[in-house]
């Protein structure tokens, strides 16, 4: 489990602050796991479809060949990717220490500080 930390500006409607953030990637075992899991379920799908009649003919051998290529596609895709970020800042306008969690990183993130009810505007520098 690796972590990176990184600036992030705070900002309110009136003031600015610059607070941290820290992301998790994902490892190479885990983006294993993970396409793993996603090639067995197309697999399972596909042979579950078997008893529907007239689209098990395309079904069937589609989803037997495309999971090894989506399983391999995810694993590319999500080794090393960010997998979530935790955010500690204090608010421009009271001072108070507000934590923040996401499963993904974005543009920006909108938020309330926990003691003043603010809306701040969180954006990864």
């Amino acid at each position: 489990m690796e972590q990176e930390s990184h600036a992030m500006k705070v900002a309110s409607t009136e003031k600015e602050a610059v607070g941290r953030y820290r992301t998790e990637r994902y490892s190479s075992k885990q983006a294993l796991h993970k396409s793993l899991k996603i090639a067995l379920a197309i697999l399972v799908v596909a042979l579950l479809s078997i008893v529907l009649p007239g689209i098990h003919f395309v079904s069937v051998p589609l989803g037997i060949l495309a999971a090894p290529f989506l399983g391999v596609y995810y694993y590319r895709k999500l080794n090393g990717a960010p997998k979530s970020m935790a955010v500690d800042f204090s608010c421009p306008d009271c001072q108070a220490s507000n934590q923040v969690a996401a499963p993904r990183i974005c543009a920006y993130y909108e938020a309330r500080c926990v003691s003043c009810q603010q809306e701040l505007r969180l954006t990864p520098l």
